[in-house]
């Protein structure tokens, strides 16, 4: 059972740490709507002052269609199509600057979402919930696996990537396998199908470069150091990020070679959620509210106006960046 961040920081405060950062904060889940007449539902974009539109560079809360509800995934296709997950099977879709609730056809907790495109998009959850969108219905892929699934990512249509309880499973466009390795990985990333990312609780870091590190994963902290992390991003080969509960360290950067991890605090602010398009414009979504950006030089930590909830996960299309989190909070900012 995962733990709210504040009791995982506690933890790392005396030596270890727990969960991922928000986990105990528990949204009273939605009842998925009926996706007949999306446009019953549909609501204008609003800033956080309740104006219809959103200054250049500024934070602003956008209606969701739902509400109450835990948004745990997000994913731009592209600045135009972006796609929402939660607790209680909600998927969220925004178009025209709009967000309206799809029928996921599941009531399972959802996880994460990538997409390859607008009508090839996957949504992961709980005890093997796997779903596929095909540009007309979201369909449940069954007898893939048990594992709770928490994270998607790929790097074509038939380079799909899941990190799930114990594993990752990758998808090649006609078939799931399954690699066992160590940790509840609930954070993958990469830069293409021979540089993949999986960290998560009790895991360490792996790398696939066309073969895992199975024998031979990760540790940015060094012996004794953390297990637990909560997000990894890889920007380039040379470029990756993960997220983790100790204190001055709240985020590592891999620069290239062997132990080249690199310390970047983050004012005791724990990230869910990394994005990022360059070394200098990288997104953390984090807890009580906050909001991270690293210029390539420092982190700046910001709580924009009418947030409270916890931030899960953030993702972005050119210069948009929208971010999701607990009580159906979402941000967009451009």
């Amino acid at each position: 059972m995962r733990l709210a961040v504040t009791a995982a920081l506690l933890l790392v405060v005396s030596g270890g740490a727990c969960g991922k950062p928000g986990a105990g904060e528990r949204d009273a889940p939605s009842t998925p709507g009926d996706d007949a007449d999306p446009g019953d539902r549909d609501a204008p974009t609003t800033g956080v002052d309740g104006s219809l539109s959103c200054p250049v560079d500024t934070w602003c809360l956008e209606t969701s269609p739902v509400a109450g509800v835990r948004l745990e995934g997000v994913y731009a296709v592209d600045a135009g199509d972006v796609f929402a997950v939660g607790a209680g099977g909600v998927i969220l879709r925004r178009r025209a600057d709009v967000w309206t609730q799809m029928t996921s056809n599941t009531t399972a907790d959802l996880k994460g979402v990538w997409g390859a495109n607008s009508s090839d998009v996957w949504a992961v959850g709980v005890a093997g919930t796997l779903l596929h969108w095909d540009g007309s219905a979201w369909t449940p892929q069954t007898g893939v696996t048990t594992r709770d699934l928490e994270a998607a990512w790929g790097s074509s249509a038939t380079d799909v990537w899941i990190a799930a309880t114990g594993a990752v499973l990758h998808f090649d466009g006609q078939s799931w396998s399954t690699q066992n390795l160590t940790g509840s990985l609930f954070a993958i990333s990469g830069t293409g199908p021979n540089d993949v990312w999986a960290t998560g609780e009790n895991a360490r870091v792996h790398h696939y470069n066309g073969a895992w590190d199975v024998g031979g994963s990760i540790n940015p902290y060094g012996t004794g150091g953390t297990n637990n992390f909560f997000a990894v991003l890889a920007l380039a080969p040379d470029n990756v990020w993960v997220s983790a509960a100790v204190i001055g360290k709240e985020t590592m950067n891999f620069t290239g070679g062997a132990g080249a991890w690199t310390p970047h605090g983050t004012s005791v602010t724990i990230f869910a959620g990394l994005w990022g398009t360059a070394a200098n414009n990288l997104w953390g979504a984090g807890q009580s509210g906050k909001v991270g950006h690293h210029d390539g030089s420092a982190w700046s930590i910001e709580v924009p106006l009418g947030v409270t909830s916890a931030l899960r996960a953030v993702t972005g299309a050119g210069s948009h960046v929208w971010i999701v989190g607990g009580d159906a909070t979402i941000l967009h900012r451009d």
